[in-house]
């Protein structure tokens, strides 16, 4: 019916239902004021929406930008308010502190904070003050985002996986790790004729249109399916 219900942690008014406090939210209440939702998202204490009029709402934590510009406060925001400037939003993707929007013309824009250059437009800031929405440089026939963690990845037409941002545990699929930030999306190493992706804090997994399953990131807790190794850069196969 296009709402939407949440719970669990709710120190920041993450649970969007116009409160905020210590005390878990342990039964599924619903976010005031959202109608006609068609996808959600969840960063670090901070939620988005999408909408069908392709409109993005957040609430929560907003610290850092993460509910879109013009203001940064450390009040909860307890109810969800608009992201202003954005419009024609076909998907939406929360990391920790930054949300990201496709929008129908295949580009991305992102907003929030700018830890491991995740804003993706070529320079990094730890500093909540770049939170006006932007543009992810080199980005375009974009069909699908995710993000997790520090990083972010898009989807293009054909096939290819871009990530962005933290790869401390080669998570970016660049075949190598590193805790520079990567500032603009690279290219995923052997990764090709993807139709979907999903990211976790610092792993992601993708499927193939030969229906395999790839993942590559972090391993520490067999992620990826893997027992030894606790990391691996480039993507390998998950098989049962």
């Amino acid at each position: 019916d296009g709402t939407l219900w949440a719970w669990g942690s709710n120190s920041f008014g993450q649970v969007g239902n116009g409160l905020a406090g210590s005390t878990p939210v342990t039964r599924p209440v619903q976010v005031k004021g959202l109608t006609s939702v068609v996808a959600a998202a969840s960063g670090g204490n901070f939620g988005l929406a999408l909408r069908s009029d392709g409109t993005v709402w957040g609430w929560g934590n907003n610290n850092s930008g993460q509910l879109g510009p013009p203001s940064v406060t450390g009040n909860p925001v307890t109810t969800p308010v608009l992201i202003p400037g954005l419009s024609g939003v076909v998907a939406i993707a929360a990391a920790q502190t930054t949300g990201f929007a496709l929008l129908a013309d295949g580009t991305v824009r992102a907003w929030g904070q700018n830890h491991y250059g995740l804003l993706g437009i070529g320079m990094e800031s730890q500093a909540p003050d770049l939170v006006g929405l932007v543009q992810v440089a080199g980005l375009d026939h974009v069909r699908a985002i995710a993000a997790g963690g520090y990083s972010a990845f898009a989807l293009r037409e054909d096939g290819t996986v871009w990530g962005w941002g933290s790869d401390t545990a080669g998570q970016l699929a660049v075949g190598y790790a590193t805790d520079l930030p990567v500032t603009r999306p690279l290219q995923a190493r052997n990764v090709a004729g993807v139709t979907s992706l999903s990211a976790g804090f610092e792993s992601a997994l993708a499927v193939t249109s030969g229906r395999q399953v790839l993942g590559w990131g972090m391993n520490s807790v067999n992620q990826l399916g893997r027992p030894f190794i606790d990391r691996y850069p480039v993507p390998v196969v998950i098989s049962r």
